[in-house]
Parts: structure tokens; C-alpha cells; sequence
């Protein structure tokens, strides 16, 4: 329990300033420091050569309150010259200033009016430009565009001008048509509502899009070419045709440093008229400053209160009263409607908090409402609210937990349905944030951790002004936003992340799962990434090992590596005469993510590759490298006198092996690397074979090197056999002495590859009671275990499939199948049964959405699935489906969702569904759960069997009333075998006898043994537990062990604060929900 902190009295006026001013800021949807921005439109005209033309200046309706006007404009020079008097005022002025800037192409208008004119009554012309149309200018169009400048509001208050359309002096043909028939139509000039916005980006970053939206109404057809320039010109400068780029938008590079001008020509062509519009001109900035701005040309967060970012990169950020999305560089509005709302008395919405899980989905508080609201990808539900009142701040650990600040000062916590107090400070609370095991609030002033119990300042002697957001990272890195700016906070130092151009109040902070930090600022509506640091590779094919012929044709080693960060990825390959790293040598050219071994000389090469990723936006280190596996290559001596080499001839072959093809099957390999607690230990031979048309790599371990490896280790080692080899099939491979030295120091074994891994406790498997089952009489050391990961042969796989379509399971990566095998003088014994849960893991596909991984499963050889507890988490940006099980056997991960119409506005509905489509629970038919019914014992022996993951047993029924025939046969026999459930003194089960609480409560103790979850409780007393239910004493004595366990574990609780009901019926519903706390409090999903 967090302790009760009291804060410095000097400071508490300052907090109360900064809540105020934090809910007045955040309660504001925008905060302008004038009226709302104007629109402006330049006309169209038409003249011959030598003619005067006039070009009205148009400012649009809206509620605006206009003093004055501060404007300066372009024109084809080539083509129009302005004329002395520049302008003429359609308004009354207290003064009208005009002229030619004569530096440039420009004309300059100016005015103040000395008192008000509104503009609400359809658009007004401001004023006319005058202009000469050239007597060489050539038929066209001429082009004038609004360049710079704004309105004048109240107190000379700016009013920013949003939407501007370009103008145009179309020149006729000076030359008559002499035919005395009617004239040919002129193709309108495009009118362009939509221009291409200004945007900066970092380098390499992903192309802006830069579009326009353009329109005619004389029927002509509308193209579009894209040009680039040195200057903010669409008439002067270097000017370029950007090739292909001719549609109504353009994604801008980034691959090069500096600042680029961008427009776009839009053409109208009418039968042989044509007429060209120009777009306003668009400055791309390219820069290695670290902010980017994600916001984007039609977004603005003014009022922004915070920021969040979900597993995949998604960011969300939040107002007072808007949820948006950002979705191919998009924002969408996801903001939640109340259905259910009651009309004008609801409160309204009014967010406050905003974080994001490990799984994906979002959590908004909700001030007014007094509720929490989750956001699955696609729609909103509210979790309980019960024991909030006013929530703000949100913060999510690393396994799901939520926190949340509720009235201002309390820090409470989700348990069982019911917020409950986790902790207070005596001062408002600006800041909460939670990684890594550790606790972080903040008063607006300092930042405290809490941690093993108790508070620590982490930047002891620093004060904040009016902190406003706050983020933290596993490793202790503390990012907040203040009156100053983005802080990092870390070994209680201070630094600097942003300076005043980059944020003016920046409010919410937020960190992705690679590490990359993002701001949104309350007072200019910006969101802004940092990217911290190159992201390290990630190395999906490592380099193989081969052995080859000298003189044969040199075969190739490669690496197959990505990043995620849109960094430049490099590669140097190395070599050495020893298994190593250290002392290696650098091979002169060999850049590439593949490299040619030469075979000219025989002998053993060892060779690895360096990939660096460099990310030259990276705030902090901007380089990122990452080793692959060591790869040996052997080169066997050529035989024969055609050998040049010097080498013998054998058993009178004298033929010459040159071009010889690298030898698949059987290779061995000496010294392969083997982790022992993480550490690189050569002690493994690797061979590779087939199984029919399946590769195979063993990896065996070798004994004598591995007992002293681990006579220097402590306790509970971990020892790793990785492999990198792209085999079907991959076997880890020791003896039964290394088994029992392993059990002796509690290690754990672990054979991984590049899509898998399996790692089992050396006790788990026994090595005693394998060697009774074996008949051994010699010695542990000829015994050999095998631990293995394969594909599934072509018959299983189709099992696997067919299952899965009956099912209607859609697989998300290729099944893998798991098993653990003994072998002793010509006998062997599968170990498929284990007393503790056994974790394999299976990495997902590139790509995968998160929110579509449901569960593991196991596929029988008869077609029949069953659930697995399989929880998903990722690693280095990567997912893993992490399984765990009782059994060995075909794992799959697969996509089963399902829902119960009748639990849609039910307490019960999250677990509802989520048990079932992890085929936990089923339903009535017709997509109904009825969850307020009653449970059989029977029902619930299954639900057990099927949520634990538990392999059916067959067998003679032990009770007189469970028959062979019955559904629930096996269901019965496996909870008992498995202990949960002992039956009645007369021999009898009564499986149709609805199942009351307390036998509930006593069996799900009996599952948390097997789960591991018992042994986590402080084992408090029955009294202790019981006490606080009034119906305590209707709880049987040989069932109160059971119900204290399962409330001090958090898996079941009563009925209401002081009603444990136990001899009440258990209904459907609670039986979901405490069978998914229960493989959630065990850490299973």
C-alpha cells in the first residue's frame, strides 16, 4: 500500500494555482488570442494586352470583428505590372496605405479603419487591385496570390487568415478571330477551396502529404503537375516539374536536409481552352531537429490535455471534450456517445486522463461522469466506476493494472470491480505515472518515486512551474512537461528536452513501446514526437553455419534485419580464426547484407555480421548496433592429385572436387554457443539431417563443460540453447546427468529459435522417475533428452487446419509443435505431463494486430481443440504469444472473437465474452450466455478443466453417478485426477446439483495451487478473512480454508460489502469472472 505523504505547506497556495489553472486551460476547447480565423478570396478577371484590369479582394462571412489590414500579395511579373495607384478601399478608412515592394514582385495593402466593421452578411470585396496586362503577355493566365500578412482585430489583436484562394487576369488572344463567327468558350479558371499546407519534418521521416481540392463547373477536366523550388515563388526562383507528379496530391520526400518550396498547376481544359490556377506555395521543412509535428495541415489540439500512444504507434490524444485518432497520418474523432444518456440533465463529457496498455487499449476518465471509459480499436464501454468521484490522471503498469486519481489528491487502484484507495499526498496531484515496478506522482513542484515501500525525491533540490504531464520508462527515466518546457529526469539530474520555439505550454506527455517520446501543447494545439534513440535491429534470419569443399563455389552467408524507426541500416562482416568476437578482423568491402565466403583455402573461418541502424534525428544516440550469431563455415580439404593445395589422394579417387555444393546433411559443427544465465558459453556441437523432407538441426550440449559452467553459477541458472539455423525441426539434446546436475541447482532449460522457444524446470522433468520408466540399470549419463521444436508433418497440419475451420479459429502464425522425449537402450518415453505450468512461446507475424490475438490452443491428433492460458506481450516492438500448459503437445495462436447479445449492458460482459472466445465458457444458443442462471457442478468441473487448459483424461469414473456416456465424463475425471474435486462421502459426484458458492470457492483454492497463485498469498487467517461478511458463521467448516484463500487472492469476492452468500447458487456469470481473475491473477493471460 502506497504510504500517505504529506507535502510543504509554503507550496500549497502554488498547487491550488496550478490545478485551477490546469482545469481552466483544459476545460477550453480553443484559446485564441483574437477572433477565429478569416477566409480570403483573390477574383478572376479577363483583359487583353494593354488593358487595366481590376482584381477584387473578397474576405468571407463569419462572425468577425475587423479593425484593419495588414496584407501583402504576388503577381506574374511576366505578364502584369501594377499600376501607380495599386489599390482602391471599398471600405471607409481612418488610413489606406499602398504600394510596390520594390525588392520583390509584391504589392503591399494597408489600412485601419478606426472603428469596427463586422463581417456576417455574405462575403464583401475588401478592396481592388489594379494591374496592366503587359503588352507581350502571351494568352493565359496571370496569377495573383495572397503572400503574407493578416486582418487586425480589437487592441490590434491578429486574426489569422485559415482558407485563402489564389486570383487570376486571364489574357485573351491579342489577335481577333477573322472568321465573324461566335467565339470559341473559354475554359474557366480552376477554383481551388483546399491549398497545400507548410509542414516540417525530420529526415527520413514519413512523406507529408501535400494535396489540393480544386473544382470548375463549365464541365472541363481538371490536371495537375507538382513543381518544386528554391523560394517561396511559383513565377521566380529554380523552379523544377516534379516527374509523375501529376495528381491532386504529392507525398514530399525526406531523405534530404533543408527546406523546399512546393505547388501544384491546376489546369482546366475545355475543349481547346485551357486555363491554369496555381496553388499557394508550400514550405517543407527537412531538418535534423529532433520535435516532429504529427499534428498535420487540418488538425489543431488548442486545449490539448493529453497524449497517448498504443503498442502499434497509434496516438490518441485528448481535449476537454474530444477523443481523437491518428490514422494514416489522419485524426479521426473517436469521442464517446452516451446512448444511454437521459438528455440535458446528463453531465457532459469533460476528459481529464488518457493512457494506453500493453494490449492496445485506451482509458479516458471522465471528471463530470465520474467514469472510466475503455476503447478497444473500434468502440467505447465503461468499466466500473464504483468508488470514484471526480477521476483525472490515468496510469498503466506494465501487466494491465490501472490507477487513476480521483478527487484531486487520491490515488486508487481496480480490485475486484471496486476502485480502492491505493494511496494519498497531502496536495493536489498534477502528475502520475507508473513503469518499470515504480510509482511516480507529482504535486505540480516536485517528483516523488514510490518504491519497496517508500517515497524518494528524485530530483532532490529541483522545483517544477505548474508541472502539467509525466511519463516513465522501465529503466527509471522520468519525462515531464512544465511552464519551461519537456524535461528528462534521470539519476537525479534534470535535463532540458525542448526549448520556447518548440512548445508553448506543453501539457501531455507519453512514451511508445520502442521508446519514442510525444508532447501535445495545450496553447498551440500541436502534437510533437521526439525520437530518443536509434532503435537497435532486429534480426530476423542470422548468418548459418556451412560446410563446403575447397574450391567449390562460395556460398553465401546471410542477414535479414529491419528497424523501426525509418533509420539507414548498415552491415560490416567480420572473421576470426577462433569462436569469438574478440580479436576478430574486419573484412575490407563486405558492406553488404550478404557476403560471399571464399573457399580457396581450407580450414574453419568463423564469421558474424555488424548491423547498425543510424537515425540522425535521434535526440540522444543516434546509432544503434547489434551482433548476429557466430557463424562457421568449414572449408574441407580437396582430395585428389588435381589438387593444387598440396593435399592426398584417398582410396584411389584421384577426381577433383572443385565446384562442389556445400553439404547439407549430415554437418556437425563444434562449439556452438550456449547461454548459461545469459552469458556466451561454447559448450554445443550442432548437426544438421532430414526427416524425410524436413531439416533437422540438433544441438547437443556437452556434458563435462557444462557441470563446470554451472558449479559457478548460483541457484536457479538459466541455461539457453539458441538456434538460428532455418530448420523444420530444431532439438536441444542432453544427457540424463546434465538433467540431474540442472535439478540439482533448480535451473531452468530453455531451447529457443527464431519463432519459438520452450523452457521447461529441470525438476519438472523428473530424471528419476524417467529412469524407473526406462528400466535403466547403467549410469544417467546414457540416458539422452531431447527437447524439441518443429513444424508439424504434413497430416498433423492438416488435422490443424480442418480443426480450425470447423471451429470457425482463424490461425495467426504457423502451428508448432512441442515435446519432450527420453531415450535409453533402444526404449523411448514421451514426457507430456507436468506438475507446473510450462511456458512455450511463438513469435507473431510482422504486422499482426494486437487486438485480434485471442488465444493459444492445443490441437489434438483427433481433431478436438482446447484452450491454453496465453497471455501477449512485446518485445523490442516484436509480439509474442507466451502459452503456458500443463502438457506438450500442437500449439497454435489463433483469432476467435465472440460476443453474447445478452450480456451487452451486463456487469459480467468483458469476462463473458472474453471467456468465451477463448472457449472457456459456452453459451445457450442463439449467441446467449444467460449469465444470471445457476451452474451445475458438472458445468463448472468443465469450465475448470477447459479455463486451467487442462488435457481430458479417459478413464473408469471414480463416482457411482458419472457413467461413460455422460458429456461430462471426462470433464469430471480430469478435475479429478487433477485434484480439484473429491465428491460426496457416498461415492456420488451429484454432477446435476447446482453448485453453491462455497464449493466453488473451495475448488478454485484447489486451482490455484496448480497455478501457482497460492503460493504468491501471505496466508492470512480464515477468521482474519471472513470476518468482515455478517454471514460468516453459514460458511461450512470444511470450506472455509477454501473461501479465505480465494478472497485473499482477489479471485472471488462477496456479495456486496458484507455478503459472502455461500450457500447461495453461483451464477453463470460469476463463474466467467472469477475463472478469468483467476488466470489473470496467476499471471496465465
Amino acid at each position: 500500500m502506497m504510504q500517505h505523504i504529506r507535502g510543504r505547506n509554503k507550496l500549497r497556495s502554488l498547487f491550488s494555482v496550478v490545478l485551477v489553472f490546469s482545469l481552466l486551460l483544459s476545460s477550453f476547447q480553443s484559446i485564441a488570442f483574437a477572433d477565429d480565423p478569416t477566409s480570403l478570396e483573390i477574383g478572376t478577371v479577363s483583359g487583353n494586352p494593354g488593358d487595366i484590369v481590376d482584381v477584387p479582394v473578397y474576405i468571407y462571412p463569419g462572425d468577425y470583428s475587423i479593425y484593419g489590414y495588414q496584407l501583402n500579395f504576388t503577381y506574374n511579373p511576366n505578364k502584369l505590372e501594377p499600376m501607380p495607384g495599386v489599390a482602391t478601399n471599398k471600405w471607409s478608412t481612418a488610413i489606406f496605405d499602398k504600394g510596390e515592394i520594390t525588392t520583390s514582385t509584391e504589392v503591399y495593402v494597408n489600412s485601419s479603419f478606426g472603428e469596427e466593421h463586422r463581417i456576417k452578411d455574405g462575403k464583401q470585396e475588401v478592396f481592388v487591385l489594379h494591374f496592366r496586362i503587359k503588352e507581350n503577355a502571351k494568352e493565359g493566365s496571370a496569377h495573383v496570390i495572397w503572400n503574407s500578412g493578416t486582418f487586425l482585430g480589437a487592441n490590434e489583436a491578429i486574426v489569422g487568415i485559415e482558407l485563402n484562394t489564389p486570383g487570376s487576369v486571364t489574357i485573351n488572344s491579342s489577335q481577333g478571330s477573322g472568321s465573324g463567327g461566335s467565339e470559341p468558350t473559354k475554359a474557366q479558371s480552376p477554383q481551388i477551396t483546399e491549398q497545400p499546407a507548410d509542414i516540417s519534418v525530420s529526415l527520413n521521416d514519413s512523406s507529408p502529404l501535400l494535396k489540393v481540392v480544386a473544382s470548375v463547373n463549365d464541365g472541363g477536366k481538371l490536371s495537375y503537375q507538382w513543381y518544386r523550388n528554391t523560394k517561396k515563388s511559383v513565377e521566380s526562383g529554380n523552379i523544377e516539374p516534379i516527374a509523375g507528379a501529376t495528381g491532386s496530391s504529392y507525398d514530399a520526400p525526406t531523405s534530404t536536409l533543408g527546406t523546399t518550396y512546393y505547388f501544384v498547376e491546376v489546369t482546366n481544359m475545355l475543349g481547346n481552352s485551357s486555363t491554369t490556377t496555381p496553388s499557394t506555395v508550400a514550405k517543407v521543412i527537412v531538418s535534423k531537429e529532433s520535435w516532429q509535428d504529427i499534428t498535420g495541415p487540418e488538425a489543431s489540439f488548442i486545449g490539448a490535455n493529453g497524449i497517448a500512444v498504443d503498442p502499434n504507434g497509434t496516438v490518441y490524444v485528448s481535449t476537454s471534450t474530444k477523443i481523437m485518432k491518428r490514422v494514416n497520418n489522419e485524426w479521426v474523432d473517436i469521442s464517446y456517445v452516451d446512448d444511454q444518456a437521459d438528455g440535458d440533465d446528463e453531465p457532459q463529457n469533460y476528459y481529464t486522463g488518457l493512457a494506453a496498455d500493453s494490449k492496445g487499449a485506451i482509458y479516458v476518465s471522465m471528471y463530470n461522469n465520474s467514469a472510466i471509459l475503455k476503447y478497444n480499436g473500434s468502440t467505447w464501454e465503461k468499466i466500473s466506476n464504483t468508488g470514484l468521484s471526480n477521476p483525472s490522471h490515468l496510469a498503466i503498469d506494465e501487466q494491465g493494472q490501472l490507477y487513476v486519481v480521483d478527487g484531486g489528491d487520491v490515488i486508487k487502484t481496480l480490485v475486484n470491480g471496486t476502485w480502492k484507495n491505493f494511496g494519498s499526498i497531502d496536495s493536489y496531484i498534477a502528475g502520475l505515472a507508473v513503469a518499470g515496478g515504480k510509482m511516480y506522482v507529482s504535486n505540480g513542484v516536485t517528483v516523488n518515486m514510490f518504491w519497496n515501500g517508500s517515497w524518494e525525491e528524485i530530483t532532490p533540490g529541483v522545483q517544477f512551474i505548474m508541472l502539467a504531464g509525466m511519463a516513465a520508462d522501465a529503466n527509471g527515466n522520468v519525462y515531464v512537461a512544465d511552464g519551461e518546457g519537456v524535461k528528462k529526469l534521470s539519476n537525479g539530474q534534470t535535463t532540458l528536452m525542448s526549448t520556447k520555439a518548440d512548445f508553448d505550454i506543453p501539457f501531455g506527455v507519453a512514451l511508445d513501446s520502442v521508446g519514442n517520446l510525444y508532447v501535445v501543447d495545450n496553447m498551440l494545439g500541436k502534437a510533437k514526437k521526439l525520437i530518443l534513440n536509434a532503435a537497435t535491429p532486429v534480426i530476423h534470419t542470422e548468418p548459418v553455419e556451412l560446410k563446403v569443399n575447397q574450391g567449390s563455389e562460395s556460398p553465401r552467408l546471410n542477414v535479414n534485419a529491419t528497424v523501426s524507426d525509418n533509420g539507414t541500416l548498415s552491415y560490416q562482416w567480420y572473421k576470426n580464426t577462433e569462436n569469438s568476437v574478440k580479436g576478430a578482423t574486419l573484412i575490407e568491402g563486405a558492406t553488404g547484407s550478404s557476403y560471399s565466403v571464399p573457399t580457396n583455402q581450407a580450414g574453419k573461418v568463423y564469421y558474424y555480421v555488424k548491423v547498425t541502424n543510424t537515425n540522425n534525428v535521434a535526440a540522444q544516440n543516434q546509432t544503434a548496433t547489434v551482433n548476429t550469431l557466430i557463424a562457421t563455415v568449414t572449408v574441407n580439404s580437396s582430395a585428389g592429385s588435381g589438387n593444387t593445395g598440396g593435399g592426398t589422394s584417398s582410396g584411389g579417387n584421384n577426381s577433383s572436387n572443385a565446384g562442389a555444393t556445400p553439404v547439407v546433411a549430415p554437418a556437425t559443427n563444434d562449439a556452438v554457443i550456449v547461454l548459461v544465465n545469459g552469458k556466451e558459453e561454447r559448450i554445443g556441437k550442432s548437426a544438421a539431417s532430414k526427416e524425410g523432407d524436413r531439416t533437422v538441426t540438433t544441438i547437443t550440449v556437452d556434458q563435462k563443460q557444462l557441470d563446470t559452467k554451472l558449479n559457478s553459477e548460483a541457484q536457479g541458472a538459466v541455461v539457453t540453447i539458441p538456434v538460428s539455423a532455418d530448420s523444420s525441426v530444431i532439438i536441444g539434446e542432453l544427457t540424463g546427468q546434465m538433467i540431474r546436475k540442472m535439478e540439482d541447482k533448480q535451473a531452468t532449460l530453455v531451447v529457443k529459435t527464431g519463432n519459438a522457444s520452450y523452457s521447461i524446470p529441470a525438476q519438472q522433468l523428473d530424471i528419476d522417475s524417467i529412469s524407473k520408466q526406462l528400466g535403466s540399470t547403467g549410469t544417467l549419463e546414457d540416458i539422452k533428452l531431447t527437447l524439441r521444436i518443429a513444424s508439424p508433418e504434413a497430416a498433423m497440419m492438416k488435422v490443424a487446419e480442418d480443426a480450425a475451420k470447423q471451429n470457425a479459429i482463424t490461425p495467426l502464425a504457423p502451428s508448432i509443435d512441442f515435446t519432450v522425449k527420453a531415450e535409453y537402450a533402444g526404449k523411448s518415453l514421451d514426457i507430456n505431463k507436468f506438475n507446473v505450468y510450462v511456458e512455450r512461446s511463438i513469435a507473431l507475424p510482422e504486422g499482426i494486430d494486437p487486438s485480434k490475438i485471442t488465444t493459444g490452443i492445443v490441437t489434438d491428433p483427433d481433431g478436438s481443440v482446447r484452450h491454453v492460458p496465453t497471455k501477449v506481450t512485446v518485445e523490442n516492438g516484436k509480439y509474442f504469444a507466451h502459452i503456458y500448459s500443463l502438457t506438450n503437445s500442437l500449439y497454435s495462436v489463433v483469432w476467435h472473437p465472440l460476443t453474447f447479445t445478452d450480456v451487452e449492458n451486463h456487469w459480467a460482459k468483458d469476462a463473458v465474452n472474453d471467456m468465451g472466445s477463448r472457449l472457456i465458457v459456452n453459451g445457450r444458443g442463439n449467441d446467449l450466455y444467460n449469465p444470471n442462471a445457476d451452474m451445475t457442478r458438472a458445468e463448472f468441473a468443465a469450465i475448470m478443466m477447459r479455463g486451467l487448459g487442462l488435457k481430458p483424461v479417459d478413464g473408469h469414473s471414480p463416482f457411482a453417478d458419472v457413467k461413460t456416456s455422460d458429456w461430462y465424463h471426462s470433464a469430471v475425471l480430469t478435475a479429478y485426477d487433477y485434484k480439484l474435486i473429491d465428491g460426496f462421502e457416498d461415492g456420488t459426484f451429484r454432477p446435476q446439483e447446482k453448485i453453491t458458492r462455497e464449493q466453488a470457492m473451495v475448488i478454485l483454492s484447489k486451482a490455484m495451487a496448480i497455478t501457482g497463485l497460492t503460493d504468491k498469498l501471505t496466508g492470512k487467517g480464515s477468521d482474519e478473512l471472513l470476518k468482515p461478511y455478517t454471514d460468516v458463521s453459514l460458511v461450512a467448516e470444511w470450506a472455509k480454508a477454501g473461501a479465505a484463500t480465494s478472497l485473499e487472492a482477489g479471485v472471488v469476492s462477496g456479495r456486496g460489502a458484507e455478503q459472502l452468500a455461500p450457500k447461495a447458487n453461483i451464477t453463470r456469470a460469476e463463474v466467467a469472472t472469477i475463472v478469468q481473475r483467476l488466470l489473470k491473477a496467476s499471471g496465465l493471460i
